[in-house]
C-alpha cells in the first residue's frame, strides 16, 4: 500500500511540475494576445473612422496611410492567429493534465481510506 501512495504521490508531483511548467509559458501568451487584442481593436476603429469620411469625402483621406494601417491590421490578425493556435495546444495538455491530477488524486485518497 505504501509503494502504490509512493507512486501515486510522485505521478502526482511529476504532473503538477508539468502544470506549473505550463502555465508559465501560457500567461505571457496570453498577455501578448490581450495586448494585440487592443491594438487590433485601436486600428479597426481607425481604418472604419477613415472608411466613413472617405464615404462622405471620396477622396479626403491619404490612400498610402490607410493602406500602412491595413497592412498592420491583418499582419496582427496574423500574428494573433499564431499565437492562438500554439496557446490552445498548450491550453489543451494543461486541461489534459488537470483531469489526470484530479484521477489520480481520487485514487491517492481511496488508497489512503483502506
Amino acid at each position: 500500500l505504501n509503494s502504490q501512495l509512493s507512486d501515486l504521490k510522485a505521478q502526482i508531483d511529476s504532473g503538477r511540475s508539468r502544470v506549473e511548467a505550463l502555465e508559465k509559458k501560457l500567461q505571457p501568451v496570453a498577455d501578448d494576445v490581450k495586448k494585440l487584442n487592443e491594438t487590433i481593436k485601436g486600428l479597426k476603429s481607425e481604418l472604419q473612422a477613415l472608411d466613413v469620411q472617405d464615404e462622405k469625402l471620396p477622396g479626403s483621406i491619404d490612400v498610402e496611410e490607410y493602406n500602412e494601417k491595413a497592412a498592420t491590421f491583418n499582419g496582427l490578425l496574423e500574428r494573433r492567429e499564431a499565437l492562438m493556435s500554439s496557446y490552445n495546444i498548450d491550453r489543451e495538455l494543461y486541461d489534459d493534465l488537470m483531469r489526470q491530477d484530479s484521477a489520480l488524486v481520487d485514487q491517492y485518497n481511496t488508497l489512503l481510506k483502506r
